[in-house]
């Protein structure tokens, strides 16, 4: 019996001359349709954000909100602490409502063939749903949860957003910091099949945190966001990439510095200078070599 040949296959010629529908967003260049992971720290109020994006959501369409960390009181109070309207158009499932994957996917795509103009699912949390690992491939394991949810996604052009956590784990003085999406916990099978990709960081007792966002049709970008203890919600302000980074501002005024002169200069925890320093290289703010760590070269002109 031969290979059968490529499905759905076509020449760039074609597929360049096709037009498609613009993207739905539900936050414009930040969350697209398909498949998001947000990241963020044990009670940063990422839950607390997912609720206030899913009711904001059900004034455009149906969405099902997954809170499977809440019980039905836990949720009653989580709506009453926080402002906004409560329609029918979203579907609250708490702990203990849907089977894991991939009988949960069923699931959701059973509510997505009923439900009238559906426009957002989030799963709080991805841990929640997704089951045991049976087999012990935890990079197999991670990238078919997450696969299987943005196959649910595409297939009615909604975005699905699952929460998940960061590592603990800080980043030392003399270690070097990498990528903020290796601060995902698990591995890069999650961040890896996922469309977008958000880690919300805030400190402690702060109102002020930012929002990292990557992907694949969004560029990497850091911008503010304020945490109202108040009504336990968030706004996003205008971006701004970063919002007054210290380490990058310390290298513009001083020059050409190792991370070790950098954490003398600053008046700041060394941690808190390592992850500040960390934005400024994903984003190309700053480059390192030889443990040097300085701005990048000038773009060359084409005249030259």
């Amino acid at each position: 019996m031969s290979t059968p040949p490529f499905e759905d296959a076509t020449d760039a010629l074609s597929l360049s001359r096709r037009t498609f529908p613009p993207i739905r967003w539900v936050i414009p260049d930040v969350i697209p349709t398909g498949a998001t992971l947000l990241a963020a720290p044990e009670k940063a109020g990422k839950s607390w954000w997912a609720l206030q994006l899913a009711r904001a959501m059900s004034l455009q369409g149906s969405v099902l909100y997954l809170a499977l960390e809440d019980t039905q009181e836990s949720l009653h109070w989580r709506m009453g602490m926080q402002p906004g309207v409560c329609l029918s158009t979203l579907t609250l499932v708490p702990q203990g409502g849907i089977l894991p994957l991939p009988k949960g996917a069923e699931q959701i795509l059973n509510w997505l063939s009923t439900a009238h103009e559906p426009v957002l699912v989030i799963v709080d949390t991805l841990e929640k749903l997704r089951g045991d690992d049976k087999d012990g491939r935890q990079y197999r394991a991670d990238y078919k949860a997450v696969a299987m949810l943005k196959t649910v996604a595409d297939r009615y052009g909604v975005a699905l957003v699952f929460l998940h956590h960061l590592n603990q784990r800080e980043v030392k003085g003399d270690e070097e910091p990498g990528d903020i999406v290796y601060r995902v916990s698990g591995t890069s099978g999650l961040t890896g099949a996922a469309d977008t990709i958000l880690v919300l960081q805030r400190e402690r007792l702060s109102s002020t945190g930012y929002l990292f966002s990557t992907g694949r049709r969004i560029p990497a970008a850091i911008q503010p966001i304020e945490w109202d203890e108040p009504t336990f919600s968030w706004s996003l302000t205008a971006p701004a990439l970063p919002a007054r980074n210290p380490v990058l501002d310390a290298v513009v005024a001083g020059g050409p510095a190792s991370r070790a002169d950098l954490c003398k200069a600053l008046p700041l925890d060394m941690a808190l200078v390592m992850r500040r320093l960390e934005d400024a290289l994903v984003l190309g703010l700053l480059v390192e070599e030889d443990g040097v760590l300085s701005l990048p070269p000038a773009p060359q002109s084409e005249l030259e």
